[in-house]
């Protein structure tokens, strides 16, 4: 394990899918972790009944349960509860309302170090925006779950790896002792050198499909298999891809065959976004299309289909 890692004290902002499923493997392998989230009443149940993971086949390790022995209610109190690593699992959208946190706690050599646990693009340009470029790691995270009615999370898939980067040679060895301690939790982890390809792709492949059900309210199998979904989802994907080569990344060769063919697997799920949509309003879509559009306009790209599809979904935001 690298020499930073050694005192294993994490903390994990954001106690939604991403972050129970997180805290509650590094919890099950004995390592000290220290839940943050603003939301008093899922802290509440949390402490009450633990944090429960239904982890059904083919995910491999079971259902458990375990006890979150430390929780609080804000960055700056997990930071003098001596959290090293923070780990944050938020939405995207709630980024910029915790700078002025992250900056208080995060200045000088010794603060905590920062990981982006987030769907979008440019999370870990805003986190070291707080803690400087080289104190910020970024992770692809490829597993999901769906919060049940008594508080559990039930994985819904894992395709493992998921991976980390680092932003800064400097960062490397600490990236890749984080992804030594996630492996050994169960959460198969890979150091990437190439983490900004590896989050283009999935941004791609979340900014084709998540929109379309947010507005149609379909799940995911209904708008690949309806052609005239399934049409306006390839032509978001063609988009996207002609955007970021313009932008210097370098994606797989036929990705968009690959992200054709790996969409039209999906099940009946709603993704992250319908369900926003139907819960807080708030959506991720800044950081997926919207962040896309940006680069798009940077570079001189036409993208009518991406400009069209995020005009629509903020537009179902303002009903909130």
């Amino acid at each position: 394990m690298g020499q930073n890692m050694k005192k294993n004290r994490f903390a994990i902002v954001g106690s939604g899918v991403v972050g129970t499923i997180l805290a509650a493997h590094l919890l099950r392998n004995r390592e000290e972790v220290i839940l943050a989230d603003s939301l008093k009443s899922r802290l509440a149940q949390i402490k009450k009944e633990g944090l429960s993971i239904l982890d059904p086949a083919p995910f491999s390790h079971g259902s458990f349960t375990v006890k979150a022995k430390k929780t609080c209610l804000s960055l700056r109190e997990a930071a003098r509860l001596g959290a090293e690593t923070i780990f944050i699992c938020t939405k995207a959208s709630a980024i910029r309302s915790m700078l002025p946190e992250l900056k208080e706690i995060c200045g000088g050599p010794a603060g905590p170090k920062l990981v982006s646990f987030q769907n979008g693009l440019d999370t870990e340009e805003l986190l070291a925006q707080a803690a400087g470029r080289g104190n910020v790691l970024r992770a692809v995270v490829n597993y999901a779950g769906k919060l049940t009615p008594d508080g559990a999370v039930e994985i819904t898939f894992f395709n493992k790896p998921n991976y980390i980067g680092a932003l800064e040679a400097g960062a490397v060895q600490r990236a890749r002792a984080v992804c030594e301690v996630l492996t050994r939790a169960g959460l198969v982890t890979m150091y990437s050198p190439a983490i900004k390809r590896q989050v283009w792709e999935k941004v791609i492949l979340n900014s084709m499909l998540s929109p379309v059900c947010a507005i149609t309210g379909m799940t995911m199998k209904q708008a690949m298999e309806y052609p005239p979904t399934r049409e306006l989802i390839t032509e978001l994907a063609r988009e996207a891809i002609e955007v970021a080569g313009r932008s210097g990344v370098t994606l797989p060769d036929k990705f968009l065959d690959f992200c054709i063919s790996y969409l039209t697997k999906a099940g009946h799920h709603k993704p992250s976004m319908l369900v926003d949509v139907g819960t807080t309003g708030r959506t991720e879509i800044e950081f997926l299309n919207g962040k896309i559009c940006e680069y798009a306009a940077e570079n001189k790209v036409p993208v009518p289909f991406l400009r069209a599809i995020s005009a629509l979904v903020r537009g179902v935001e303002r009903r909130y």
